[in-house]
């Protein structure tokens, strides 16, 4: 594929940083992993830091050491979210989109989509964020995302496609002592102190090397945001009078992702033009509450399910170029002036 709407920028500098970790008599649980937990709490303004496996591990962590029973929160998000509540024994119970924003807003457990942060809700308060999109947003008062100013504890995931990546791995953020040892506990089968399975718990650890690209990768996270915000801006002054619905701005995004709504009658011949010249034909998200998991019924939720089928992720990462930006305008304009075919006609 030419241009998939994300991907890792790696350099010789982490590439050299792994390569003299896995020379190390240690590869996993051991200091640097701290170091890293250390530099992202710091980042984010969090008392504690505890590193996994993946962002659905750090979801699983935080909805296990959760004293509730169940979670609200929006059926536009990435299966994880419901998956790891799910997991950890709680109910999970779904509610619709805002049309303006995309995101859920009366939720207990918010879902930072594109890298905006969401609005607190004023019936609920936060008890996990899901920050997978979020690592180094902005509210608007100025606390990162992560930094736990309104909620019990903040996940984020280092994937590949995220602001930056340790290949796979997450973490979670939190200003609760207690939850943080339960966190760190409930990462290694439930030991809170050597030899001694206090409690139930599965293996989410986080290697050495994974770690240490990660270090490498979070010294040039302002680079990385930077070029992502010019990136986003200058799609906005590209995309300026395309009959399409372009998001929100937000001063304090992560600009994660670039999400448009194209009309419903456009949206397949954008998709196939797309796949044609070589760019991801990519939906975020496909609506939860109509998976097979989930019980497959549509209806409930008019507004998501109006945006599943408008939504397409353009290509956004920080190695693409303007001249990447021009191409995908291109085929996009091309493929809105394409007339629509109409059944039966």
């Amino acid at each position: 594929m030419k241009l998939p709407y994300a991907r890792q920028s790696i350099n010789h500098v982490d590439i050299r940083a792994v390569t003299k970790a896995l020379s190390r008599p240690v590869i996993t649980r051991g200091p640097i992993v701290e170091r890293f937990e250390r530099a992202i709490a710091e980042y984010v303004g969090a008392r504690y830091a505890v590193a996994c496996s993946s962002g659905t591990a750090a979801l699983c962590l935080a909805f296990s050491a959760l004293d509730r029973e169940s979670i609200v929160t929006t059926t536009n998000t990435c299966a994880a979210t419901v998956m790891a509540a799910l997991s950890a024994d709680l109910e999970a119970h779904l509610v619709d989109i805002e049309p303006d924003t995309w995101q859920s807003l009366d939720v207990t457990v918010p879902v930072h989509l594109m890298g905006h942060p969401s609005v607190l809700s004023l019936i609920f308060d936060w008890q996990v964020e899901d920050a997978a999109h979020a690592l180094g947003a902005k509210f608007d008062d100025g606390f990162m995302v992560g930094s736990c100013k309104n909620s019990k504890a903040t996940c984020f995931s280092f994937h590949p496609s995220k602001t930056i990546t340790t290949g796979e791995g997450g973490m979670v953020t939190t200003n609760d002592q207690g939850m943080w040892e339960d966190m760190k506990a409930l990462k290694d089968y439930g030991r809170y102190k050597p030899n001694s399975h206090e409690s139930f718990g599965l293996n989410y650890h986080m290697t050495e090397f994974q770690a240490v690209l990660g270090l490498s990768q979070l010294a040039r996270i302002n680079e990385f945001l930077d070029k992502r915000r010019e990136l986003a801006t200058r799609y906005f002054a590209k995309l300026d009078g395309f009959p399409i619905t372009l998001p929100l701005w937000h001063d304090g995004s992560s600009w994660h992702l670039f999400l448009v709504r194209i009309p419903q009658e456009k949206r397949k011949e954008v998709g196939k033009a797309f796949e044609k010249a070589g760019i991801q034909n990519q939906v975020l998200y496909r609506c939860l509450h109509t998976m097979p998991f989930w019980g497959g019924k549509e209806g409930q939720f008019p507004e998501a399910e109006a945006y599943e089928k408008e939504c397409i992720a353009l290509p956004l990462y920080p190695d693409l170029t303007s001249e990447d930006q021009d191409y995908v305008a291109n085929v996009l304009e091309g493929a809105l002036e394409e007339k629509t075919t109409v059944s039966g006609a």
